[in-house]
């Protein structure tokens, strides 16, 4: 930044030389993302001007001249065609993302402290006592505010809640323990109501996990069975206590997935929601190895050396048992998945934004992050180089990506990334996944 003018630079000498200035630095960011002479990716660049040209097309072609006499005699497609609505597709998209998907540094900066400062403040009065040793574990980002991905406004943020427990093991059972009884004949979820228990044996659902733990306190177990129900009921208990001190927040009386959330709301503001999920990680649960030899991970060797010593969490998203979570490895892969002058992260973030605006007109209920997160993976591992990503192909990749989408949801399949037996889009409403379908490819159509 110029220390006289308070104007952002660009480094570059040919910048330097012509003293180029940018007001704002998602200014500077999208002039460095669009201009050739920051790339030094040379097939990109020629899949920029000739975006119909396939990848094998562009490697044996050495320059855009040779690409385009190929191009027009072999597949009757004219540079002149084409290389002004792929340039132009690729700005407009990059211009839609910097000056509409993404918030304003300010409003995720104030939002980012005052959902800081929220929940340090509550959980400094809830671990005071005994009762709330329990708690005192450490707290950790969560969601897309941890991994960057984050759009619209500043309006919510996940935190894991690590439950200070002395030992713990899992259940290899197949059969669930029990279960919770509705009380007063309603099958309420509020937390402000303390249901009863029925021991049962029923199937596990796939994908969760039982826990025992001698070390925690009984009043969090069902038997010897760490419950989930009984810890969000415990912790909600302790937050309601002092949530009357802090001005402007509210508390949920129901559980939303695996988290309790408070609710920061101000006269002339927008509303903050804080999704605290308390959770536990362990490293006696593996993930497949048939994960680390996928493209990305085995062309990106300090991805893989990092992701590969994470734990896998464990989270109360039912009421008597565990979510087998890989978030933390997924986050990790998600801060590592792009190099400078990439897109991998820009392209979900607007396809992140367009669905969250369709959902204000229609709910899509099922349609969440999750599923773009896991299919970005999958179709990152069909095209692993940083080529094939580079920012100013941004419309191709962006339009390549909503087809593969559309193809799997067209397939009602979208298998998790981290294990693929389980099936994503399973047990969804196959009428709303095609209203769904058919948006992608009208907005694919678009570009």
């Amino acid at each position: 930044r110029d220390n006289h003018s308070r104007m952002l630079r660009c480094d570059h000498p040919s910048c330097k030389r012509k003293k180029r200035t940018y007001q704002e630095q998602r200014d500077l960011d999208q002039h460095k993302a669009m201009t050739t002479k920051h790339s030094n990716s040379t097939s990109s660049l020629l899949a920029l001007h000739l975006p119909e040209a396939c990848e094998f097309c562009s490697a044996r072609c050495k320059s855009k001249q040779t690409l385009s006499r190929h191009m027009e005699k072999v597949h009757s497609v004219t540079f002149k065609q084409t290389t002004e609505a792929a340039r132009k597709s690729s700005e407009d998209l990059l211009s839609y993302y910097y000056n509409e998907v993404i918030p304003s540094s300010h409003d995720r900066k104030e939002s980012k402290q005052k959902a800081n400062a929220i929940l340090r403040e509550l959980l400094s009065k809830v671990t005071q006592t005994n009762e709330g040793v329990i708690y005192r574990g450490s707290l950790e980002k969560a969601g897309s505010a941890s991994t960057k991905t984050k759009v619209g406004v500043a309006n919510e943020f996940d935190f894991d809640l690590h439950l200070n427990i002395g030992s713990f093991s899992l259940d290899d059972s197949p059969y669930l323990r029990y279960r919770f009884t509705p009380a007063f004949g309603d099958d309420t979820k509020s937390l402000n109501v303390t249901k009863g228990v029925k021991i049962i044996q029923e199937p596990l659902p796939p994908g969760f996990i039982q826990i025992e733990s001698i070390s925690a306190p009984d009043r969090l177990k069902v038997g010897e069975h760490l419950s989930p129900r009984r810890i969000h009921e415990d912790l909600h208990k302790r937050l309601k206590e002092h949530i009357s001190n802090i001005e402007e927040v509210t508390l949920g009386r129901e559980v939303h997935g695996p988290a309790i959330t408070l609710t920061f709301q101000k006269k002339g503001a927008h509303t903050i929601d804080i999704d605290l999920s308390p959770s536990l990680f362990t490293k006696e649960l593996k993930v497949d190895s048939e994960v680390w030899g996928r493209s990305f991970l085995q062309k990106n060797s300090v991805v893989l050396a990092t992701v590969r010593n994470e734990p896998v969490l464990l989270v109360p998203k039912k009421e008597n048992c565990w979510l087998i979570s890989y978030e933390k490895i997924m986050k990790e892969m998600f801060n590592m998945i792009d190099s400078s002058g990439t897109c991998r992260k820009i392209c979900h973030k607007i396809l992140k934004y367009d669905v969250m605006k369709w959902k204000s007109e229609k709910s899509f209920p099922g349609i969440s992050t999750v599923l773009f997160k896991h299919h970005l993976l999958w179709f990152n591992d069909q095209h692993p180089d940083d080529e094939y990503w580079s920012t100013r192909n941004l419309a191709r990749c962006f339009k390549a990506m909503l087809e593969d989408l559309e193809r799997k949801i067209r397939n009602g399949r979208i298998p998790n990334y981290f294990d693929s037996k389980s099936n994503l889009l399973e047990g969804k409403d196959p009428s709303m996944l095609r209203d769904f379908e058919n948006l992608l490819h009208e907005r694919a159509r678009e570009l």
